[in-house]
């Protein structure tokens, strides 16, 4: 019997320890992206930035609110998150695609007040795809064994065909109106 029976345990726990790596930074997969950005209406894109508002958040020593950041000042953030995403992948050698400065215009100048209208509710999440192609890009670097957010979870699939159909009886419908 050891002689501090109320002491933790002393296992060694080297880097094959038997724990499942994780991504550091949120990244899914561009259909993914796109598909539940549109058939969301928008509110994935939420979700998006705020996951990776946390991942900064956890990685930095600043305290950050990403729901602030998020949820409420989306706007104004977009820009600081993307320029994050952009300085994280050049210090481990990878590029944006777009540089961020644009896909933040584009976001804001475009994308904010089309969504604000009638047909934006259709406008996928164009720009914030070649931060999430980067992110993805990232993830593999700094944690190879991580599985990467390509799977499709059950709620993603269902969602993704019950507003399918939805919308295909929706133009099935404005048909048999228009006779």
């Amino acid at each position: 019997m050891s002689e501090a029976p109320y002491a933790p345990p002393a296992a060694e726990l080297g880097a094959g320890g038997g724990a499942r790596p994780f991504a550091p930074f949120f990244a899914v997969s561009q259909p993914k992206l796109l598909l539940l950005s549109l058939t969301t209406l928008g509110l994935y894109e939420f979700w998006w930035l705020h996951r990776n508002w946390l991942a900064f958040r956890e990685r930095s020593d600043r305290r950050i609110s990403a729901f602030w950041r998020t949820y409420l000042a989306f706007p104004f953030f977009i820009y600081p998150l993307l320029a994050r995403i952009e300085r994280e992948g050049r210090a481990h050698g990878l590029r944006m695609a777009v540089p961020a400065w644009l896909c933040a215009a584009l976001y804001v100048l475009i994308y904010v007040p089309v969504r604000l209208s009638v047909v934006g509710v259709f406008v996928p999440s164009i720009p914030l795809m070649p931060a999430n192609a980067l992110l993805a890009r990232l993830n593999q670097t700094l944690e190879p064994r991580a599985p990467a957010r390509v799977r499709w979870s059950w709620l993603d699939v269902s969602w993704v065909c019950l507003v399918g159909a939805g919308a295909a009886l929706a133009v099935l419908g404005s048909f048999r109106a228009a006779r």
